[in-house]
């Protein structure tokens, strides 16, 4: 885990190797909610000539002596519509946030929720209490952006899900407030509380399908990806969103190995890109 000087130290490195850009702390540093497992996530934030010319020129290895340190490329244009969302800091300690883009965002934490309960499963130890918390997290998130209204803290963040959990008036997901709140549980009360938190995600998945209808915008954050830069055609005749969950609901309910199903999916969710 990273102290404070540290990440100032590598924020500053960041501001220097791309200094006509925005670079932003984000994640759980950013919220001041950090663990051991925690990863560093800062975003570059530039036009999308200038993410292009990063991508194809500068080394992706500046980083490397910074483990577990993430540099996400947004494009400009995508970050002030709301097309990613991000919260972050920039060097001098001032927030800077996108439009909360609602279907956008219960796409993506519905997925990230999936994922994150297929680690769940291949998991042991303290990790599978990290793991099914942030797919916790990621479910209520998704569940919020149905229900709507104003939120007053940061997506994910302790702040926000505390606030979800006092409005959860019909105690769905109150079964999850310990291993949310304490972490690590004995093996027997992560599986069956795993156990409810997939029918409770499944439930909210094939209730919503028709959120994930086909999205111009996550076609082309996807083919931006995957074909662009990776020449991959992967999603070129696909919606891939619902490509991607269809995959994962299938492969659970067919008892695919979940080691097996999470490379798979491991491969093919993440439309960042990543110096």
């Amino acid at each position: 885990m990273y102290s404070n000087a540290d990440i100032a130290a590598i924020h500053q490195q960041i501001k220097k190797l791309y200094g006509h850009s925005l670079i932003l702390l984000g994640g759980s540093y950013a919220y001041g909610e950090a663990t051991p497992e925690s990863d560093v996530d800062f975003y570059l934030i530039a036009p999308l000539v200038r993410i292009l010319y990063y991508r194809f020129t500068k080394s992706k290895n500046k980083l490397k002596r910074y483990p577990g340190t993430n540099l996400i490329l947004i494009p400009q244009s995508f970050y002030r519509r709301g097309w990613y969302y991000v919260y972050g800091k920039d060097d001098c300690g001032s927030i800077h946030y996108t439009p909360i883009n609602k279907p956008i965002v219960f796409r993506n934490s519905l997925k990230l929720s999936y994922f994150n309960y297929l680690k769940f499963l291949i998991t042991d130890g303290a990790a599978k209490s990290y793991h099914l918390a942030k797919a916790i997290k990621c479910a209520i998130t998704a569940q919020a952006m149905i229900e709507g209204g104003q939120f007053d803290s940061p997506l994910l963040s302790k702040g926000f899900i505390a606030s979800r959990l006092r409005s959860d008036t019909n105690n769905v997901w109150s079964a999850f407030t310990n291993v949310l709140e304490k972490g690590v549980m004995n093996q027997m009360e992560l599986q069956l509380l795993g156990d409810t938190f997939l029918n409770l995600t499944t439930a909210l998945y094939t209730t919503h399908k028709d959120m994930l209808r086909f999205s111009f915008v996550n076609y082309l954050i996807y083919n931006l990806k995957f074909l662009l830069w990776q020449g991959k055609v992967t999603f070129l005749f696909r919606n891939p969103d619902k490509f991607i969950l269809e995959k994962i609901d299938s492969g659970l309910a067919r008892g695919v190995e979940p080691q097996k199903l999470y490379q798979q999916v491991a491969q093919i969710i993440f439309p960042i890109v990543m110096l």
